[in-house]
């Protein structure tokens, strides 16, 4: 585990559960969960890019900890990104650096793969 997140101090209890918002489907975050193709992930996603396959089978990790939950990268090839829009609509995707664990916070976005011209291949939200 990084010593990053054991080393965060500890927030307020949360009342609710956190969840993720993926395809139309909401998943409680209950434990450590692994986003990605392959059938022994928490969370399978299917993947059937017209070029092979976009999403990795082990994509990216959701880690929660002391009442705060985080994002890694897992080494996917096509990334993991925050997404981020400004004031005047202009939606920005930055890339995460593999295993290096991002602080989620409510209603925050992030994408499975993101390529300029063509979008996220799928974006997800975090609620807590």
């Amino acid at each position: 585990m990084n010593e990053e997140i054991e080393n965060t101090p500890v927030p307020p209890p949360k009342v609710g559960i956190p969840s993720l918002l993926i395809m139309g489907s909401k998943f409680e975050i209950h434990r450590d969960l692994v986003i990605g193709r392959a059938p022994n992930c928490d969370i399978v996603l299917p993947d059937n890019g017209p070029k092979g396959p976009y999403i990795g089978s082990h994509h990216a990790k959701i880690h929660c900890r002391k009442n705060q939950c985080w994002l890694e990268d897992l080494k996917s090839v096509n990334g993991t990104y925050m997404v981020t829009t400004d004031a005047y609509g202009t939606t920005q995707y930055k890339k995460l650096p593999p295993n290096t664990p991002t602080l989620l916070s409510s209603n925050d976005r992030f994408a499975l793969c993101y390529h300029p011209a063509l979008g996220p291949y799928v974006e997800v939200k975090f609620e807590d």
